[in-house]
């Protein structure tokens, strides 16, 4: 009995710091004195488009189109520079025997794929009619998904409607081979007669950027279904030639142009979606959020477009204002409609964004006392290991308990998102429930322990 009343005191203190005998708290039963419970709080969400996101030197290119009956019409293409080969003038020991072989691209996997991979993907090989340069953001706004200057995933290029090349293949992402394809030999013919006569326009990657201002790799108009991502770092333009040794003997060689040095903060990738016909349909930068009971009790996340899902808490800080109460759990549960069959694979975790009142990105919701980002994991067939159940949970523990310490003019919101490290450079995706869905809620449960101070 003596050790149960000396537990029930270190837990009063610990909460509420009281030492009067006669302001006991009272743990798990309902007294005029105080309670333990557990409540359900209301949220506000929406859909929201981010802005536009930066997606130039992220080490990744993108390709290919995406047919999503829940997001539309997704497409995703890459544009970058060539740098000069190392040696600006390869030696060709034999100019007199040297001859023209061929030209091709080589694209080497980076093992993410989203879609599906079983479907045949077209690529289609164009020039740049304009050089690239990073747009300079002048109403540039701290944010995680900002930048001072970029190419972001909505900026245009103009490339020739020539095309110089195309392939059409079934994706082998995990694969450590590579997709190497023909070029037409007009290009091969014209960058080796420049290495052959050491043209000036090949001596600097500045003489020749204006000269050849890089290349756009599209998906084609050919069904597909899958948006592959392939390694900057190895992505190169190969030139063969040939040339007789020493012996006479035909040797075959080749000369790289890579992107290499300041020329990968140029790569980009652009990704456009048509959501005509979809409940996302009237989602633009002009409007850029839809209320649930806009899209029918459903909420949106896709990294690559920049679509979160914006969660605000408008009773919280009333609730917490309530005499004295101690937080002493607090989780957001974020609960997924049963999966139906579909080649677009869940997000294994996502995070929590806290953005301002502009709706921009400033941090990331960290785990329980703690410095490090939290991840929700995903978790399938939960709740009795019934099949379908599937949710996402984060602790909010901290967070709530810091609320009444926020600034009340601010106008706090989280949003919902894939994190950052794929954000940028994946489709990933999810359809969520919202506050208002029957069947899948998005929901704020909070323990606690609400103590009444005696007059």
């Amino acid at each position: 009995m003596i050790k149960n009343i000396f537990t029930l005191c270190i837990i009063g203190i610990i909460l509420f710091g009281c030492s009067k005998q006669d302001n006991t708290i009272h743990i798990g039963e309902d007294t005029s004195d105080g309670f333990s419970s557990l409540d359900t709080f209301k949220i506000d969400a929406s859909t929201l488009l981010l802005d536009s996101l930066p997606t130039s030197g992220r080490g990744e290119l993108m390709i290919g189109k995406l047919n999503d009956p829940d997001f539309g019409d997704i497409e995703a293409s890459t544009c970058f520079p060539l740098s000069i080969p190392e040696t600006s003038y390869p030696d060709l020991q034999n100019i007199k025997s040297s001859r023209y072989d061929s030209v091709t691209i080589r694209l080497a996997y980076t093992g993410s794929s989203y879609g599906d991979t079983t479907q045949t993907n077209t690529i289609n090989v164009f020039q740049l009619s304009n050089e690239l340069e990073l747009i300079d953001n002048k109403n540039y706004q701290q944010s995680l998904v900002s930048s001072g200057s970029a190419l972001y995933n909505n900026s245009s290029v103009k490339y020739s409607p020539a095309l110089l090349g195309t392939v059409s293949f079934k994706p082998r992402p995990k694969s450590p081979d590579s997709v190497v394809f023909r070029l037409n030999n007009s290009l091969g013919e014209s960058l080796y007669t420049l290495i052959r006569n050491k043209d000036e326009r090949i001596n600097t990657n500045e003489n020749f950027g204006k000269y050849f201002k890089g290349i756009a790799l599209v998906a084609g108009t050919q069904a597909q279904n899958c948006v592959t991502n392939y390694k900057v770092g190895k992505t190169a333009l190969q030139l063969y030639y040939s040339e007789n040794d020493s012996y006479g003997k035909r040797q075959s060689k080749k000369i790289e142009f890579n992107i290499s040095g300041t020329d990968s903060t140029l790569q980009f990738n652009k990704i456009s979606a048509d959501r005509s016909n979809t409940l996302l349909k009237d989602l633009s930068y002009n409007n850029r959020k839809l209320d649930y009971k806009q899209t029918e009790n459903k909420c949106f996340v896709q990294a690559g477009t920049g679509i979160a899902t914006r969660l605000q808490f408008p009773t919280l800080l009333a609730f917490l204002n309530q005499s004295v109460v101690a937080v002493n759990y607090a989780e957001l549960i974020i609960e997924v409609p049963k999966l139906k069959d579909s080649p677009f694979e869940l997000p294994a975790n996502l995070v929590l964004f806290v953005a301002n009142k502009e709706n921009r990105p400033q941090s990331v919701v960290a785990n329980f006392f703690s410095e490090s980002d939290q991840y929700a994991i995903l978790q399938k067939n939960y709740g009795n290991n019934i099949i379908g159940n599937t949710r996402y949970v984060f602790n909010l523990t901290e967070f709530v308990s810091k609320y009444k310490s926020l600034d009340k003019n601010t106008e706090l919101s989280m949003l919902l998102s894939v994190p950052t490290d794929r954000l940028f450079k994946s489709l990933e995706r999810v359809v969520t429930g919202s506050p208002g869905n029957a069947d899948t809620k998005i929901k704020l449960n909070i323990k606690y322990t609400k103590y009444t101070v005696p007059d």
